[in-house]
């Protein structure tokens, strides 16, 4: 058997006159089917009427020697029914669409279904091909996530990078934007993506440059067939500059209701720009025990008074016991950052300070005089000024005092041994 190719056909006749005739007719050995080929314009559509995907355009080609004497175009269901059929003799058309109907104008149900393409050529070498479409008019479910709700790109922990990732329950693309709070852009794609996940870092020159603040990523999903869903706004807080706080508590307090210094006051200073969700300020003693708590939530307060309260019995307030306490400041931002500082140490003392006198002997009319006695004192009184507001009398003004109470007793005899009683009432005249 020859081989598939063009000839030639060669026929000569010779008659008895001598003449002869030749007649030369090409042909063509073909006993290769023909190749026919189906392409889509939307291999996935939802004919959903959102003006995206709502059909799709199957396109013909056949690549043959010879001419095509008949075909077939139709649309079957993964069942193998018959949807919409078309028949035809000599070249078929280059496409055809569908718009998601079937032949009775109803919309065919969601699923896979095939495009078939058959054809027979003139030598009678027959084809087909097929390609699969599909009908989806349900938008994809999605989730998206990051991988830290705060991002410190200028730390060195885990929290400096942000990986975004999202999953879904069918291929997808995306687009979106990263916006601060009054919707100014910070970053956005410039088309569709499928990437599955994006890291953000200092590296990224938008965000080395951002300003701290809570940011909104939005991201819009859409499936192969057109359909499309935004997935909930994730929030994400940038943070490059610290979030402190600083308890400063006055030295000491004495609840004993004299009303001096009967609470304790204390100021609060922040450099916090980022929202507080909640507080709490704990008193410590000086073994760590709290002893009082004061939560809070929303903005924090610049001071804090504490009147030594612990606790009830009996109808009535418990006071704390004298001694050493600290504050203890714990913040919890929105973001989901906790910060926590503690004041510097101060006293409750509910005691007066001791003052003490000692004389050897005391200063009586009958054995001394206000300048002979031999009278000492022992005074605290740098704390007795600080704590009871005391001031000493002037020198003058005591000896003032002691010169009248002699005068007032006077003795009728000098001490034994003392010989200059004169000089002495001589002197105490003078300061008379």
């Amino acid at each position: 058997m020859l081989p598939d190719g063009s000839y030639m056909a060669v026929l000569s006749a010779s008659f008895k006159n001598g003449n002869v005739e030749t007649s030369r007719t090409p042909l063509v050995i073909n006993t290769k089917p023909p190749q026919l080929g189906v392409s889509l314009s939307n291999p996935y559509f939802s004919p959903n009427g959102d003006g995206v995907k709502d059909s799709t355009t199957a396109a013909f080609t056949v690549s043959g020697n010879d001419p095509v004497e008949t075909w077939t175009l139709g649309l079957l269901s993964s069942a193998g029914s018959v949807l919409a059929q078309e028949k035809g003799t000599g070249d078929p058309p280059q496409n055809l669409t569908w718009d998601g109907k079937d032949r009775t104008g109803n919309p065919a149900p969601q699923g896979t279904y095939e495009v078939r393409f058959d054809a027979t050529l003139v030598d009678g070498t027959s084809s087909t091909a097929t390609a699969p479409v599909t009908i989806d008019t349900t938008p994809p479910k999605v989730e998206v996530a990051a991988s830290t709700p705060v991002f410190t790109p200028n730390s060195s922990d885990s929290r400096n990078t942000e990986v975004i990732s999202y999953t879904s329950d069918e291929r997808v693309t995306w687009q979106g934007t990263l916006s601060d709070s009054s919707g100014q852009e910070l970053l956005a794609t410039p088309g569709p993506e499928s990437v599955q996940s994006v890291k953000l870092d200092k590296s990224v020159p938008q965000v080395a440059t951002a300003p701290d603040g809570v940011y909104k990523l939005a991201l819009t999903f859409t499936d192969r067939a057109g359909n499309s869903v935004e997935a909930s706004p994730v929030s994400i807080s940038l943070i490059s500059r610290p979030l402190t706080t600083a308890v400063v508590a006055a030295p000491a307090f004495s609840p004993n209701g004299d009303g001096v210094a009967d609470t304790l006051a204390a100021k609060i200073t922040t450099t916090a720009y980022a929202p507080i969700s909640k507080w709490d300020i704990a008193v410590l003693d000086s073994a760590g025990k709290i002893v009082a708590d004061y939560p809070g939530t929303g903005s924090l307060p610049t001071e804090f008074r504490w009147n030594g309260v612990v606790g009830q019995r009996s109808g009535s307030d418990v006071i704390a016991p004298d001694g050493a306490y600290t504050l203890r400041l714990t913040v919890n931002y929105d973001n989901g950052i906790t910060g926590q500082t503690a004041s510097n140490t101060f006293r409750l003392d509910t005691k007066p300070p001791v003052v003490a006198a000692t004389a050897a002997p005391g200063p009586t009319p009958r054995n001394v005089s206000p300048f002979s006695s031999p009278w000492s004192s022992q005074l605290d009184a740098s704390r007795a000024q600080r704590d009871w507001g005391f001031s000493h009398q002037p020198f003058e003004r005591w000896v003032d005092k002691m010169v009248g109470a002699f005068f007032d007793s006077m003795p009728a005899e000098p001490p034994d041994g003392y010989d200059m009683r004169s000089e002495e009432i001589s002197l105490a005249r003078r300061f008379a």
